[in-house]
């Protein structure tokens, strides 16, 4: 599955490949199973208020390997946690503007928080994404999607690993945001090729 990447970050445009590998797809975690996708994503979209077509896998729990431009295709395995994307502009204006209003009370975030909240500032917002792997307890909804995770940190096949949440404002910052890291993979290829 792996060369068949490689040979379609060669050839195909990044923005095909994003919809191809990690957009419009049935996860690797799930094998073939459409169904089972299906009525897992429906079960998390009940606990966080969602429509469960606004949730998708991304990350190597998606494709079988790691597209993070910094990770070099590593393999999906036992300690990989899953990354879902959930597609909410509410819920992304409501972080947003959490964050934005942190004030002194900045201070009381720890070093991973504070990173995570320059990350947002630097890059993040830009892409209308936004992470809450570090920040989750300081947001409204935070407590709710915390409980909702762990629920399904019971249930097959996502049992017993941590999920992390990036909350896209729309289908287009999500794609956007994962052509964007498809266009670095390139980069990143071809100046490989160009050492031989």
């Amino acid at each position: 599955m792996k060369d068949n990447f490689i040979k379609e970050l060669e050839s195909t445009s990044p923005a095909l490949i994003a919809q191809r590998w990690v957009i419009d797809r049935t996860p690797h975690i799930f094998g073939n199973d459409q169904k089972g996708y299906v009525d897992w994503k429906s079960q998390l979209a009940s606990k966080i208020e969602v429509d469960g077509r606004a949730i998708t896998i991304i990350g190597s729990a998606c494709v079988g390997f790691s597209l993070s431009p910094l990770k070099n295709l590593r393999d999906f395995d036992d300690s990989s946690d899953i990354d879902i994307a959930i597609i909410s502009a509410y819920h992304f204006d409501v972080a947003w503007r959490c964050v934005r209003s942190f004030g002194p009370k900045v201070h009381s975030l720890s070093n991973k928080q504070r990173a995570s909240l320059e990350d947002h500032k630097k890059r993040l917002i830009y892409w209308g994404t936004f992470d809450t792997k570090h920040l989750l307890p300081k947001l409204p909804f935070g407590k709710k999607w915390f409980e909702a995770f762990e629920k399904m940190t019971t249930i097959a096949p996502t049992q017993d690993r941590d999920i992390n949440a990036r909350v896209y404002r729309d289908f287009e910052s999500l794609s956007a945001y994962h052509t964007n890291n498809i266009k670095k993979l390139r980069e990143i290829a071809t100046a490989g090729n160009d050492d031989d």
